[in-house]
């Protein structure tokens, strides 16, 4: 369409607050994603950051070395846990996985329903899925 922008194909994340070091410069490019960037989620303590694209592939990287530290496949969404340790990852068709924030490794599987919802407890130990009227709590690790 004319006039409108070109497709972007990096996150650009600001840095400065939410306690991160002034000593990095004022804005980092994460690169890696391969289609049009969909949306971003800055970790809570600010030094990690996941990504997304149109393919529904997900990247998580270290934001002061710009290194990706792991792909999500099938992702199309994701909340962090309040301590940032952990992921909570949505899928299209509509599952959620628990992963750990340092390396994508798989903590827990469940199987979807349209429209459910994930929430932290404060302190992470624990996560509530609300599913078709439904909510279940479980225990984090």
């Amino acid at each position: 369409m004319a006039g409108c922008p070109p497709p972007i194909y990096d996150v650009t994340v600001g840095i400065g607050y939410n306690n991160v070091p002034a000593i990095l410069p004022s804005s980092v490019t994460l690169s890696g994603l391969r289609q049009q960037v969909t949306h971003a989620v800055i970790s809570p303590d600010g030094w990690k950051v996941v990504g997304f694209d149109t393919s529904n592939t997900g990247i998580v990287w270290a934001v002061r070395s710009k290194r990706a530290l792991f792909t999500l496949d099938n992702a199309s969404s994701a909340v962090w846990s309040p301590d940032g340790a952990m992921l909570a990852v949505f899928s299209p068709d509509y599952s959620v996985r628990i992963v750990d924030a340092r390396t994508g490794d798989v903590i827990a599987f469940f199987d979807g329903y349209e429209g459910m919802q994930l929430f932290w407890s404060p302190d992470s130990r624990k996560f509530a899925l609300l599913a078709a009227g439904v909510l279940f709590i479980y225990e984090a690790t």
